[in-house]
């Protein structure tokens, strides 16, 4: 009897266990049931308060202490994001999707120290997770780790080549490497025009990468000028410069200096130029600089030295992707005292996918004028006088556009052609052009004869177009050439370019 007792005894207090565990459970699943339902609603106060009464009692249970974690962070409560979890990493240090989810907390808010803390030993446990791959290759990419973050990131691309994420800051490292190995670039340039004016350009520029603070450059430019007296004059000009990055390469400064020496000077001529870029969030950017350098756009410039100043400020915006455009004012200061203003203003479209071609339209718009007009006759009073024919003029050493309004259409377009080729064509056609355009004409006083000068409103259809053929051979080797039509208020232009990009 007594056997039979407490044989169902037993019995009765493993139903009751069994029973109880049951109902716990069920307790358990309808409170974290409705810790969504409230966090479903944005009731995450509620939510909160809930999970910290059942955290109590269940301070193992993950799937609660993981919810509890994304609240906190949602409610910008880091302190005790972090407590929480030190807590439940020491009693339950295997829950790996624990590490991930505080990991991908910390990388969210830019605590990338702590971030790496959590997931550097999470990667000892499961070496393949991708996403705290993904997260500290960005990690290291931000902090300008690029041989640590390629490690990451190759790794996620030898399992998943396809891996959107991981492709764009693979790509963008391997940029970046480029940029900052040692380079060589060649340029060359031949230009010919209507005044009658031809001059060729070849320059020559080295550099290299040290740090943020410190990349030398080492540029030398020669060239060859000739109008139709003469043959060609040689101008030459070395400059030395570095580039700098500052706030997280938010801030860029580049500076140049040098000497200029035209062929027509006895001594060489200061030149140099200043420029500061400020990069703001969400594609804008500011941009300001300053420069001393040689003009060669007109005959007289080629025969005797020519510098001017320019100053400018820009507002730029240049997204990855959608829309561009810019803003910028201009003053250049030339010998004389004169000074020229500018405005200018540019928009381009989003990219259109034509097949293999990507298509942008857009408009520009730019005003210039100058204090004083250089345009002046060609010959003396005595000999206009003598000769009675219109009077002849020419500008001086620069052009001085008077009150020059355009209005242009542009258009992009943009194809790959192979794997390391592309085929660019650009087009600025303008819709709405004029300028006060300068006429002389012999007048005289009480002191006699003398050449005045007149404007009238002169319209006109100004356009460019420029095809450029990009090769890249290898990730070392990029090769460049293309051709430019110019036709614009004081002259037409040709040009033709070929250059050489090489990293070592």
């Amino acid at each position: 009897m007594l056997f039979v007792l407490r044989k169902t005894l037993s019995v009765t207090l493993l139903l009751l266990g069994f029973f109880f565990s049951q109902q716990v459970r069920a307790q358990g699943g309808d409170t974290l049931t409705l810790a969504h339902k409230l966090t479903d609603a944005k009731d995450f106060g509620q939510a909160t308060s809930l999970l910290a009464r059942y955290e109590k009692n269940h301070p193992t249970n993950t799937d609660a202490v993981r919810l509890h974690l994304q609240l906190l962070y949602w409610t910008n409560r880091l302190p005790e994001a972090a407590k929480l979890y030190g807590r439940a990493h020491r009693q339950q240090p295997a829950a790996t999707n624990l590490q991930l989810d505080y990991g991908r907390i910390l990388y969210e808010t830019k605590q990338y120290p702590k971030a790496k803390e959590v997931l550097v030993p999470l990667l000892q446990k499961e070496p393949a997770n991708v996403e705290a791959l993904t997260m500290l290759g960005i990690i290291n990419y931000n902090e300008n780790n690029f041989t640590q973050a390629a490690g990451y990131l190759n790794k996620v691309l030898a399992s998943y080549p396809d891996n959107p994420t991981a492709n764009v800051f693979a790509q963008k490292i391997t940029a970046l490497k480029a940029a900052r190995a040692p380079y060589l670039h060649v340029y060359n340039t031949y230009r010919a025009d209507d005044q009658p004016l031809k001059w060729v350009e070849n320059k020559l520029e080295v550099g290299r990468y040290h740090s943020a603070l410190l990349s030398p450059s080492l540029q030398a430019v020669l060239w060859s000028t000739r109008d139709s007296s003469s043959g060609f004059r040689q101008h030459f000009e070395a400059l030395v410069g570095n580039k700098s990055t500052f706030l997280n390469q938010k801030l860029t400064a580049q500076l140049q200096a040098g000497i200029f020496k035209h062929a027509a000077q006895r001594g060489a001529a200061f030149v140099g130029s200043a420029t500061l870029r400020y990069q703001l969030p969400k594609g804008f950017a500011l941009e300001a600089a300053g420069s001393r350098a040689p003009y060669f756009f007109t005959i007289a410039s080629g025969r005797a030295a020519v510098l001017y100043s320019q100053v400018y400020g820009a507002l730029l915006f240049q997204p990855a992707k959608g829309w561009q455009g810019r803003l910028q004012a201009t003053e250049n200061y030339f010998p004389g005292g004169n000074r020229l203003v500018g405005l200018s203003v540019w928009a381009l479209s989003r990219a259109l996918t034509l097949g293999p071609v990507y298509v942008k339209g857009g408009y520009s718009f730019g005003y210039n004028d100058a204090q004083y007009n250089t345009y002046a006759p060609v010959l003396s009073t005595t000999q206009i006088a003598a000769s009675n024919r219109p009077v002849a003029g020419t500008y001086g050493a620069y052009f001085t556009p008077s009150q020059q309004l355009i209005h242009s259409l542009l258009l992009n377009a943009d194809a790959k052609a192979g794997s390391r080729c592309w085929v660019s064509l650009k087009g600025s056609v303008g819709v709405f052009a004029q300028a006060q355009n300068p006429y002389l004409f012999l007048n005289s006083d009480r002191a006699g004869l003398f050449i005045d000068k007149g404007f009238y409103t002169e319209r006109y259809s100004p356009f460019e177009v420029k095809g450029q053929v990009s090769y890249s051979p290898s990730d070392h080797l990029g090769l460049e050439g293309g051709y430019v039509h110019t036709k614009a208020f004081f002259y037409t232009a040709d040009q033709v370019f070929a250059n050489l990009k090489y990293a070592f």
